[in-house]
């Protein structure tokens, strides 16, 4: 019986029952109401924890792929997974955001699958599970390892264009496709969707894209000395510091507000290290200003 019908058949009887059992029942009937309102949070969060494990064991059985673009001169691979859903007519090809791998997009790719999707997913050149730059000759440490760098911010929508046309559409010829693509992943998928002549991609959601950098102009500043000062645009940017999971924070993180998922992907970056990134080098701040500066001019 829900607490609403417990109360209303309580009121009902009044007249039959004493006042001391009127009162026993309004505490039942409270004590169930405050345990329906509590109970839908726990079980949200039991639902969240077991809904990314499902995400995480998905990936898992998939394995992780590699593919090297055509003339790319670094030669560097590019990781992908695809979770194919058998009874699936529509596929989302996710694309992640600054310095992440699929893993920490695990509830939405199993609430995609629960949904009837398929999903095919990569990380973004020296990011998350691609394999990183060359280490630079003039860089004592291996921050090349933690550091995001690129060359060319052409060359996201380059690898992106090269997993369409020879993972997802090769895999998926008859199925419809859509993009959704986060951040710096945004910024990848439309500088695609911008270049491309002819696209299979048929909708797009670009969530919370990557079109301008937030950045001072005191830090444009730094960072326009610091490139008169290094030879090398590889060091790290040096306001930003690399990011530490074990001694993170709930309360410090500017990420999300949901201390549930935030817990999980910590402890997940926690157990799994070697895909921590942070600071972009220099020539990446500089190569992402001056595309994003380019479309504000096409768009003036």
């Amino acid at each position: 019986m829900a607490a609403g019908a417990a109360v209303n058949w309580g009121l009902n009887m009044g007249g039959c029952l004493k006042r001391r059992s009127m009162a026993a029942l309004s505490f039942v009937a409270f004590f169930w109401s405050s345990l329906l309102v509590a109970t839908p949070a726990a079980k949200f969060k039991s639902q969240i924890k077991a809904d990314w494990q499902s995400g995480y064991d998905l990936l898992q059985k998939a394995g992780t792929a590699y593919f090297t673009r055509k003339g790319d001169k670094d030669k560097l691979q590019i990781a992908y997974s695809v979770v194919r859903n058998e009874h699936a007519e529509k596929v989302i090809v996710l694309v992640p955001g600054f310095a992440e791998s699929p893993y920490k997009y695990s509830e939405l790719i199993y609430n995609l699958f629960d949904d009837g999707y398929s999903i095919a997913t990569l990380s973004l050149r020296g990011m998350g599970l691609s394999s990183r730059y060359p280490k630079p000759s003039d860089m004592e440490k291996d921050l090349h390892l933690q550091t995001v760098h690129v060359r060319s911010a052409s060359e996201y929508a380059a690898d992106l264009q090269t997993f369409i046309e020879s993972v997802v559409d090769v895999q998926f010829p008859t199925e419809t496709k859509f993009i959704f693509a986060h951040s710096t992943g945004g910024f990848a998928a439309a500088d695609y969707l911008a270049r491309a002549k002819q696209s299979s991609i048929k909708a797009a959601v670009l969530n919370s894209p990557l079109f301008r950098l937030p950045i001072s102009t005191f830090n444009y500043i730094v960072l326009g000395t610091g490139s008169l000062l290094f030879s090398s645009q590889w060091p790290p940017y040096p306001l930003r510091e690399t990011f530490d999971a074990k001694a993170a924070t709930f309360a410090d993180n500017t990420d999300t507000n949901d201390q549930t998922r935030w817990g999980i992907y910590n402890k997940f970056l926690t157990d799994n290290t070697q895909l921590i990134q942070s600071p972009p080098s220099r020539n990446w701040i500089q190569a992402i200003q001056a595309a994003t500066a380019e479309k504000e001019d096409r768009k003036s």
